[in-house]
């Protein structure tokens, strides 16, 4: 089993700041997510880098805060960004002011990729083109690898299913893959679908699931190479089912 982790916060503290770009709206939306234990007042600047230094946009506004948690959504227009895409990786890089009752609450400078992916019927856009995803597995590659994998042809790269219930991915990779224009494919928390299995019943158990799947898809959205994310594959067959531990049990 993972340890567990424990995260020590402030009473008041900033806890994601996620950089949402539309490239059919033509627009910049942050997601700056504040805890607060009292009520006040937020004051929430930030300054868009490009790859020069240079900044290229800037964002403000000032927010009522509660108690709990707090979704502050500054936006700002912008029509001619340098957009994302396979085999150009071109990053922004994000830095946030956040001040609440006058006292600041850091947090990390974070990279982004201008960039939007839908779907329609069966086909997949991105920045107003059909894009087409050449997947390849990993194959436990790191990013010197990587980029073999982009020199033959493929622009994308699947990782593996994961059987832990808070997977880690390799945050250097993924900066690696955005910053090379090469997209990933990654997995979320895998789900067994045994009869016996409590998150097929309402209840506790399912409720804090949904909680760490819901965080899981959080975590690595800033990376613009992740066009997908996914459950795991071999969920009728879990680890645990087929550990040296369980020679009853039959291997694959």
């Amino acid at each position: 089993k993972d340890p567990p982790m424990f995260v020590v916060k402030d009473s008041v503290s900033v806890d994601d700041v996620f950089a949402c770009t539309s490239w059919r709206e033509k627009k910049l939306t942050l997601e700056i997510t504040v805890t607060s234990d009292r009520k006040g007042t937020a004051e929430v600047g930030a300054e868009v880098l490009a790859a020069d230094g240079k900044v290229v946009k800037r964002l403000s506004g000032e927010y009522d805060v509660v108690p709990g948690e707090n979704v502050f959504k500054p936006s700002v227009d912008w029509p001619d960004p340098v957009t994302w895409e396979l085999g150009r990786g071109y990053m922004y890089t994000l830095k946030t002011s956040v001040k609440i009752n006058g006292k600041s609450c850091p947090y990390k400078d974070v990279k982004f990729g201008f960039r939007e992916i839908w779907r329609e019927k069966k086909k997949i856009f991105m920045n107003g083109h059909e894009q087409k995803f050449r997947v390849t597995y990993n194959f436990g590659c790191n990013r010197f690898g990587a980029k073999f994998l982009q020199g033959v042809g493929y622009n994308c790269i699947q990782f593996a299913h994961r059987t832990e219930l808070d997977p880690q991915m390799d945050e250097k990779m993924l900066e690696y893959l955005s910053a090379n224009g090469i997209s990933a494919i990654i997995p979320t928390t895998a789900f067994d679908w045994n009869t016996k299995n409590p998150l097929l019943k309402p209840g506790e158990k399912r409720e804090e699931f949904k909680r760490i799947q819901a965080k899981n898809l959080r975590r690595y959205r800033n990376w613009p190479c992740v066009a997908m994310v996914y459950m795991g594959v071999n969920c009728y067959l879990p680890q645990w089912s087929y550990e040296a531990k369980t020679p009853t049990t039959s291997r694959r």
